[in-house]
């Protein structure tokens, strides 16, 4: 299954981090809700639900004289704008910052982001959920996208 987007946050932001730090990082769900918006997508791909949460991403002793903290802020915005395509349609609200000083070095920072996505699934044989006497398995749609059109037709009803 693909990653949801607060792991893919993540990922991202520890590929930013000193190796030293990297495991000062925490990010959890704190709080979401299943919402009832499934439906077939495709022949072979369901949305099972809809998936709005909150992820908090928790800085212990964050060393905010060697690493700056607008580096922080900047990076994790650069990654919504660049992953999270429908926040500002779906009106999620903008990222919350808490910054506990410790000592003139550390501090903790914790940001809570709202992210909102469906949890699909395909069909499989071998799969471990079963709906609609069909079994499936957790993974992203595939769409396809037309490229290109090739011919428009407009019809006008009398």
């Amino acid at each position: 299954m693909k990653k949801l987007l607060y792991q893919q946050l993540t990922d991202f932001l520890l590929t930013k981090l000193p190796l030293a730090y990297q495991a000062k990082l925490t990010s959890n769900i704190t709080q979401g809700e299943i919402v009832n918006n499934g439906r077939n997508v495709t022949e072979k791909g369901i949305e099972l639900f809809h998936f709005p949460y909150s992820a908090v991403f928790y800085f212990d002793e964050f060393p905010y004289r060697e690493i700056s903290t607008a580096d922080l802020m900047a990076w994790i915005q650069i990654w919504l704008l660049e992953n999270d395509l429908n926040r500002s349609d779906l009106e999620l609200s903008n990222p919350k910052m808490e910054i506990e000083i410790l000592d003139d070095a550390t501090a903790i920072i914790a940001f809570d982001i709202e992210f909102y996505e469906p949890i699909e699934a395909i069909e499989d044989v071998n799969g471990n959920l079963e709906f609609g006497n069909k079994k499936y398995r957790l993974a992203q749609i595939d769409i396809a996208v037309a490229e290109q059109v090739s011919e428009v037709v407009n019809v006008v009803d009398d």
